[in-house]
């Protein structure tokens, strides 16, 4: 650590300072971290913190991104993304940081300079020799950050307000220039009628406390087809139910299905392409399954954030607060009880948010060419909207085919007391 050696003489002169009992002023170098919650999607972005006194300016700025880990517990909170950063400026009043353009370009692995500039850090701050702790892989991979060392800077300076600049180009040409023209036009979802398009996924939230939430909604009428929870609703066999239940009440499955990408999924898959197979018409030639990436999946994501705001964050709150009391660890025993207390009443509550949100009226929307009005009117009066129902019909024997398939081979009835 550097440090500082007095002369004798110095020294008893601080010894002897000491033993008068006056408080002393020591600096000392301290950190403040400034969050901004939601980065605005714009090709240039300005950020302005505040600075405080002279002797407290700023002499490191660290500047990292995440994008979608925040409560996400299936994602390491410990990395961070590059968000395809392409120039980053600090200017504290006339001075910048850095001089030259980074130019930056993550596709093409041209980030040497951001990776120099965290190599650096170490003997700017330490005064030790650079070994830096992530090689540039594990870099780009795991904490693509911006350091700027302003250490240097002229004493006089008065500091002020400190604006960071963040310059973001995107891999869309036109699209900067819509932005730039304030004529951005934002991609509209279409869906031509009922059972055209059901859209699944898995509700993680409450899971560390050992409950699991899946659900589908149909693209077209957002009528919700099934939501159930369990303490593993998010087991392939699981879902693999819910959905052959849903097939068997209905007599018919979607023209497609869509979900993420993920293993949970795979049986699904399996099933639903079978059943298109099964008895072919003019709407064969669609997939009968697509994977895609969550955000995309835009209906059932958008859905999950108003189950949140209804149903969910009441029960995170709960949890939380068993928590931090120190009345749950996180282990089985804890989850069982939360389980054992608490599920039966979070069906019940889960159905009451279906039945609601499948009669209330859904606003129009001006910048949605979507259908408005209720859910459970759309799904079910499709004619009223100018649509028609493009449910596939299914055989009788081929549900009861894929239902024992799932209940004998994946053991499903061993959990079938949670499904219901």
């Amino acid at each position: 650590m550097p440090h500082i050696t007095v002369a004798d003489e110095e020294k008893l002169k601080l010894f002897n300072l000491y033993e008068s009992g006056r408080e002393l002023e020591i600096g000392f170098r301290s950190w403040e971290m400034f969050e901004y919650p939601l980065l605005q999607k714009t090709q240039q972005h300005t950020w302005s913190v505040k600075s405080a006194t002279q002797l407290e300016k700023p002499r490191y700025i660290i500047v990292a991104f995440q994008t979608d880990r925040k409560n996400d517990f299936n994602k390491n909170n410990g990395y961070f993304d590059n968000i395809s950063l392409h120039n980053f400026r600090l200017f504290l009043n006339s001075n910048m940081w850095p001089y030259d353009q980074l130019l930056l370009n993550f596709d093409k692995n041209q980030y040497s300079l951001l990776y120099e500039m965290y190599s650096n850090f170490q003997q700017s701050y330490f005064e030790k020799e650079n070994e830096p702790l992530l090689s540039p892989q594990e870099f780009l991979k795991m904490a693509p950050i911006v350091v700027i060392d302003c250490s240097r800077q002229n004493d006089i300076l008065n500091s002020g307000t400190v604006d960071i600049r963040e310059l973001l180009r995107t891999l869309d040409p036109d699209g900067v220039r819509l932005r730039q023209r304030r004529r951005l036009r934002r991609r509209q979802y279409y869906n031509k009628g009922p059972n055209f398009l059901w859209h699944t996924d898995c509700y993680y939230k409450l899971k560390p406390f050992g409950i699991c939430i899946t659900g589908c909604i149909d693209g077209f009428s957002r009528y919700i087809i099934w939501l159930k929870a369990g303490p593993n609703t998010n087991g392939p066999s699981v879902i693999a139910y819910h959905f052959m239940q849903t097939v068997t009440i209905k007599g018919g499955c979607p023209q497609t299905l869509r979900a993420d990408l993920g293993t949970e999924n795979v049986i699904i898959e399996r099933i639903q392409t079978n059943l298109k197979l099964e008895r072919p018409d003019a709407l064969s030639h669609l997939p009968g399954f697509l994977y895609g990436t969550s955000h995309a999946n835009q209906r059932i994501e958008a859905w999950w954030s108003t189950l949140r705001k209804h149903h969910s964050q009441f029960w995170l709150n709960v949890f939380h607060t068993l928590k931090d009391e120190g009345s749950f660890s996180g282990g089985l025993m804890d989850k069982s009880l939360i389980q054992f207390c608490f599920l039966d009443i979070i069906k019940e509550e889960l159905d009451t948010v279906v039945l609601e949100w499948n009669t209330h009226r859904i606003a129009r929307s001006r910048n949605s060419i979507a259908p408005y009005g209720r859910p459970f009117m759309m799904y079910n009066r499709p004619q009223d909207f100018m649509s028609t129902d493009y449910l596939h019909p299914v055989s009788i024997e081929m549900t009861e085919l894929w239902l024992e398939t799932i209940q004998d081979s994946l053991q499903i009835m061993t959990c079938t007391s949670w499904l219901q």
